[in-house]
C-alpha cells in the first residue's frame, strides 16, 4: 500500500496568515465599535424622548393644560410640602416640575445619585456650565430632589424656566406654543462620555408636548455645546454627528 502525503502549511505561510488577520481585525474592529456605540446612543435618545413624551402626555390627562398643573394635595414624596397646591409653572419651584415628571416614570433613585468626579461635557469637551438658555439645570448632588435616576439606569435633569411658561412661537393653527422647561438626560448614566450630543441629550416642554432642543445649530462641529443634536437625531439625520468620529 502506497501512503499518500498529507499535505500542511508550513509555519511561514501560518504566520503569514495569522498577520492578515490581525490587520484585518485592526482595520474592522474599531469600525464595527464605533456602528454599535451609535446605534445604541440613538436608541437610547429614542427610549428618552419616548419615555418623556408619554410622561408629558399622561400628565396633560391628567392635570389638564401645561400652564395650570399644580401640585395635588395628595402628593408625597416632596421635600417642601408647601409647594402643594401651588402652580408648577408660576411659583419658580424647581422641585415641583420635578415631582411631576417623577411621578409618571419608573424612578429607583433621589439621593446621592451622582458619582465623585462625574461631570457632563459638551460637544468641545468643556465643562457644561449648567445652563440652557439662560436657565440654570441642576446637574450635582447639591440638587438631588431635583434630578433622578429611573429604572433604566438614565439621569434625569429636570429644570424650569425662570418665570413660568414662556411664549416661544405660534404654531401653524395661530395657537401660542410656550417653553416650560428643560429636560437634561444621560442616556446611560454615569457611563462615560457624558458628553451633550452623544449620550447627553436636551428636550423642551412646551404647552405642546416634549420636543427635541430647538435653537441655534450648535451641532455641526466639535467647538458647538451639542444642545441641538437631539432635534437632527429625532429628525431623522443619521449623519449629524458624523464629524465626531471622523
Amino acid at each position: 500500500m502506497i501512503k499518500q502525503k498529507t499535505k500542511a502549511f508550513t509555519l511561514a505561510e501560518v504566520l503569514v496568515t495569522l498577520m492578515i488577520i490581525g490587520v484585518i481585525s485592526a482595520l474592522t474592529i474599531p469600525t464595527l465599535k464605533e456602528t454599535a456605540d451609535r446605534s445604541a446612543n440613538l436608541a437610547a435618545l429614542q427610549k428618552a424622548y419616548s419615555t418623556a413624551s408619554n410622561a408629558f402626555a399622561a400628565l396633560k390627562a391628567e392635570y389638564g393644560a401645561t400652564m395650570y398643573w399644580t401640585i395635588p394635595n395628595d402628593a408625597k414624596g416632596l421635600s417642601n410640602n408647601s409647594l402643594i397646591g401651588t402652580r408648577v409653572f408660576a411659583d419658580n419651584q424647581e422641585e415641583a416640575f420635578s415631582w411631576m415628571l417623577r411621578s409618571k416614570l419608573n424612578v429607583v433613585k433621589t439621593r446621592n445619585i451622582t458619582p465623585s468626579g462625574y461631570q457632563i461635557k459638551t460637544l468641545s469637551g468643556t465643562k457644561f456650565d449648567g445652563k440652557i438658555n439662560d436657565i440654570n439645570v441642576a446637574l450635582t448632588p447639591q440638587s438631588p430632589v431635583i434630578m433622578f435616576q429611573s429604572a433604566d439606569n438614565m439621569f434625569w435633569f429636570p429644570s424650569q424656566t425662570n418665570a413660568g411658561c414662556q411664549k416661544r412661537a405660534t404654531a401653524a393653527d395661530g395657537s401660542t406654543i410656550y417653553i416650560c422647561a428643560y429636560i437634561v438626560v444621560d442616556t446611560n448614566g454615569a457611563k462615560e462620555p457624558n458628553r451633550m450630543g452623544v449620550d447627553v441629550f436636551v428636550f423642551d416642554v412646551t404647552s405642546d408636548g416634549v420636543i427635541p432642543h430647538v435653537g441655534s445649530d450648535d451641532c455641526k462641529d466639535m467647538s458647538g455645546n451639542g444642545y441641538t443634536c437631539s432635534a437632527k437625531l429625532i429628525n431623522g439625520d443619521e449623519h449629524a454627528l458624523d464629524f465626531i468620529y471622523e
